[in-house]
């Protein structure tokens, strides 16, 4: 499951919107390289090097399929014992 919240509810122009994506990987699920892919709202642009995951930078650049989607690939996922959830910032 994914969740999604923002730090704000009205921007203006020239202002930060931080949002905070959970996803949420339930116990026995494996992924080999999945992927974790946002649109953003027209108008909003992505902040390079501004992504968190579960509290640490990322130094990997995220790639797009056009102006507005974001796509995050991660490393394999084995949740064999335990769900995880994987907090994007």
């Amino acid at each position: 499951t994914v969740a999604k919240t923002a730090n704000r509810t009205f921007a203006g122009i020239g202002d930060t919107v931080r949002w905070t994506l959970t996803v949420t990987v339930p116990a026995g699920v494996s992924a080999l390289i999945p992927y974790v892919t946002e649109t953003l709202p027209p108008g909003f642009y992505f902040v390079p090097n501004s992504t968190v995951l579960n509290g640490a930078t990322l130094r990997s650049t995220p790639t797009f399929n056009n102006d507005r989607t974001v796509i995050w690939q991660l490393n394999t996922i084995d949740n064999s014992a335990n769900p995880n959830n994987y907090v994007f910032t």
